[in-house]
């Protein structure tokens, strides 16, 4: 490793963050990332994100980041800034005065560097006993220059690079301008994509966290959600976290009104057999863009529907509910009924998600089979006791 001309300036702010969560755990391993900006070769760090305090292992030799927890702090820190905040690299603290990368860390820094142009600062800390900080500059495929020009303190940073955004312009903007709230979310969203790849949360899951274009297809079916209704619709609340290899959105209505309907909405998107799907509520789908909205506007209608025959006998009502399921006209015969019935299950068979062994779908494809099927069969019965009339 051969020493660079490289310079690394940290704000009062990042400098005092590496500080306090070193010292707050002595005898355990804990790290950051750095958010920023970088003008040649000079790597301004405006921001130092902890790595968590929920779902983190800190041990003695090793340390787990909180990968939803640092997604969402980096969003938000990053929102603040006039400038636009970039993901910049990472640090952690190493045991005793061992100041060079493990095959865990090389993993991580490789992962670094392949995303982030001009490649990625990296920094071990040691306490030998004293706080000691040493960075690198990594590029591919695997290269490491230590950086030696280290300057910490706000007079060194741009003033430009500090300032935070005007509350009153932030106020005062349409809310409702397509065009600004498209590139906002659009942003956050290749931000937050970045994020999830950069971490290796465990040494066995390496293998795991390789960024996939299964992965990459599931972000982008949320992005497009996100941008196209999640963001801004304002009657949910929305949560995100990745299950295994899906991504779960879970919607709970928070509007005013003291009855609403569909009060939660769960949403899993994954990828399987080169298809992108969606499970909302249950019910599997070929995903397609609005599809969230689509599915939010349908059940208030059917709903409202619903309300406006409340007088009709329980068997109407019932015949009326099927009706809808299957998505059949008020007239129809058997062979429509059969098709309608295939439509729905063609791509549902539950024995497959059962081999799949994912409980939360093998749960909801059994459900929402057996409605179509009981659907089907009280319809058929419904037609023939109707012609024997």
């Amino acid at each position: 490793m051969v020493s660079s001309t490289r310079k690394v300036i940290l704000s009062s702010q990042a400098y005092l963050s590496i500080i306090s969560e070193t010292y707050s755990f002595v005898d355990r391993e804990t790290g950051g990332i750095f958010l920023g900006i970088v003008i040649d070769n000079s790597w301004y760090v405006l921001e130092n994100i902890d790595p968590g305090y929920r779902k983190i292992e800190r041990h003695h030799s090793y340390f787990e980041y909180d990968v939803e927890y640092v997604t969402h702090l980096a969003n938000v820190r990053s929102k603040l800034y006039q400038v636009e905040l970039k993901l910049l690299g990472l640090w952690h603290r190493h045991p005793g005065s061992f100041d060079r990368f493990s095959s865990t860390d090389n993993e991580t820094n490789i992962r670094f560097a392949k995303l982030l142009q001009p490649g990625a600062i990296s920094a071990i800390v040691n306490l030998d006993p004293h706080f000691r900080s040493t960075f690198y500059h990594v590029t591919l495929p695997l290269n490491y220059t230590v950086i030696t020009d280290i300057i910490i303190g706000d007079s060194n940073v741009p003033k430009e690079f500090q300032s935070l955004k005007d509350p009153e312009k932030i106020m005062n903007r349409n809310l409702y301008n397509y065009t600004e709230t498209q590139k906002a979310v659009e942003g956050q969203q290749k931000f937050t994509k970045k994020i999830f790849s950069y971490f290796t949360p465990s040494q066995k899951q390496v293998a795991k966290l390789e960024i996939t274009s299964k992965q990459e297809d599931i972000m982008d079916m949320l992005s497009t959600e996100l941008i196209s209704y999640l963001e801004k619709q304002s009657d949910y609340s929305y949560e995100i976290r990745m299950i295994d290899e899906l991504l779960e959105v879970k919607m709970k209505y928070t509007g005013e009104m003291t009855s609403y309907f569909p009060e939660r909405v769960d949403c899993l998107f994954s990828y399987e057999n080169q298809q992108k799907i969606i499970t909302i509520n249950g019910l599997r789908l070929r995903y397609m863009p609005d599809i969230i909205k689509q599915f939010v506007n349908e059940q208030i209608s059917l709903r409202m529907s619903n309300n406006s025959i409340n007088m009709q006998s329980k068997e109407e009502k019932k015949k009326n509910y099927y009706e809808s399921l299957l998505e059949l006209s008020s007239e129809y015969d058997e062979e429509m009924l059969l098709t309608a019935r295939k439509s729905k299950l063609a791509d549902y068979h539950p024995d497959y998600w059962e081999r799949e062994g994912n409980e939360t779908i093998n749960k909801n494809a059994n459900q929402f089979t057996r409605e179509v099927l009981d659907a089907y069969d009280y319809l058929l019965k419904e037609l023939r006791r109707t012609k024997n009339l």
